[in-house]
């Protein structure tokens, strides 16, 4: 009996993310024999790949930008007897 493949299923193989050799045996083998499921593949791969050159990392004004609005809430969760310690000073 064979075991229904997901579209999760080709997902976490993309990403090796599947530990059980079987069930990694049996995606294998379905992509090399299921034409739907070898296309379903290839086109979560492509986007994996895709994904992968198009990320960037943000510019560092803007992760300062963050870090300062980060440090803002902070001083905004403060208890009631901090936060009059706060505004004596």
């Amino acid at each position: 009996m064979n075991k229904l493949i997901t579209l999760e299923d080709l997902l976490l193989f993309v990403y090796d993310e599947i530990t059980d050799m079987s069930a990694k045996s049996s995606i294998k083998n379905a992509i090399k024999t299921e034409h739907y499921i070898y296309n379903e593949f290839t086109r979560l791969n492509d986007a994996k790949h895709e994904m992968e050159t198009i990320m960037v990392n943000p510019p560092d004004s803007v992760v300062k930008e963050i870090v300062s609005y980060s440090k803002a809430l902070a001083v905004v969760n403060v208890s009631e007897q901090n936060l009059r310690t706060i505004i004596k000073n």
